[in-house]
């Protein structure tokens, strides 16, 4: 059983794979299967979202599941799985911050694949932002390592126009 495939489109050609990892413990495969459960849509334009949710969310067919139509970093098929309107932002461009090690920070935010991106960046809140690089998007998520110089660090993303 697998859960890592969920929400993934079952039609075309799969193929099962097998491999020996240990020294001396070789294995005789003698049977395989595959079964696939999910839940039926009508999908006429098999792009793999259902068309009542397409007509109802984004009025026609014409949009695809990788298209972005509030620009929130979220596809269509995510926004569908999520149960989130996909013509409305319902969250801001949050970005997550972690210590990677003393001096260095990483960061990630929801973003969209070949978009440009402006990080900002100030040491000091009274001060004004800064720009310390430019990014281009990854989906779902872009990545960014910053090297801090002091205890406290402001940052802010902005899409490019």
């Amino acid at each position: 059983m697998s859960t890592h495939h969920f929400y993934e489109s079952s039609q075309g050609k799969w193929q099962i794979f097998f491999s020996d990892e240990a020294v001396g413990a070789t294995g005789i495969v003698h049977s395989a299967t595959l079964e696939i459960k999910g839940v039926p849509i009508l999908d006429l334009d098999k792009d793999g979202l259902p068309d009542d949710w397409e007509v109802t969310h984004l009025l026609s067919l014409a949009s695809g599941p990788q298209n972005d139509p509030d620009k929130d970093g979220y596809s269509n098929l995510r926004e569908w799985i999520m149960g989130t309107d996909p013509a409305a932002k319902e969250t801001e461009l949050a970005l997550k911050i972690s210590k990677w090690s003393d001096d260095i920070a990483r960061s990630n935010f929801p973003s969209r694949e070949g978009v440009q991106y402006e990080v900002l960046g100030t040491d000091n809140l009274g001060q004004n932002l800064s720009v310390l690089t430019n990014l281009t998007g990854e989906f779902p998520r872009t990545p960014w390592f910053a090297r801090s110089t002091s205890a406290h660090r402001f940052f802010e993303v902005r899409e490019k126009q």
